[in-house]
């Protein structure tokens, strides 16, 4: 388990949540029949409309999302030991998922992919939805700040994870530009005739 070393400190930190660290490790191991939900349509509806109420409640009167205890960070839905908790679960289960080459977002066999077609067809239109709502002088500048601070320390101005190597590009970003300028190139020059 991902949080093996760490059993003592979240026993100490999470010692009135009893059975929420093995239920985490089952969900982590792939078990979950845990967390299982309701069977019938009107009691997933029933459910479903209880647990809105609630995160509507919890969030108007400031609480933690999840347990409804006291957020210390303003900002966070969440409290920190819920975050915490959150990150340890997600780790196992991404994690494990990663290994099988599996969709880390649903599970399901995505090819090798980090999310299958209909994860990523889901997230690309939460994406733009969200860059809808926003100004676009908003997205522009935040990009240009971005790209200034990314050059200024030295990094890629793409992904931000690898030294500059050339044009400020790392040589991981700058490879596939090229591949994708050479493949761009290759089909123009079949399509003039």
């Amino acid at each position: 388990m991902p949080w093996d070393d760490l059993s003592s400190e979240i026993n100490e930190t999470f010692s009135g949540y009893e059975g929420f660290l093995d239920r985490a490790a089952h969900a982590a191991d792939g078990d979950f029949s845990v967390f299982r939900d309701p069977t019938t349509e009107a009691a997933k509806a029933e459910a479903a409309a209880r647990r809105s109420r609630l995160l509507h409640l919890r969030t108007a009167t400031g609480a933690c999302t999840r347990c409804g205890g006291n957020r210390e960070i303003p900002g966070f839905k969440r409290c920190s030991s819920c975050r915490f908790l959150s990150l340890l679960f997600a780790r196992g289960v991404c994690g494990r998922r990663k290994e099988l080459g599996l969709c880390r977002s649903c599970g399901a066999d995505s090819g090798g992919l980090r999310r299958c077609l209909k994860c990523k067809a889901s997230h690309a239109a939460r994406s733009r939805k969200h860059y809808a709502a926003q100004p676009k002088e908003d997205i522009a500048a935040f990009a240009r700040q971005r790209r200034a601070a990314r050059k200024a320390a030295g990094l890629c101005t793409s992904c931000g994870a690898e030294p500059a190597v050339e044009s400020g590009d790392g040589a991981r970003c700058l490879a596939a530009r090229r591949k994708r300028r050479k493949a761009l190139a290759s089909s123009s020059a079949g399509l003039v005739g």
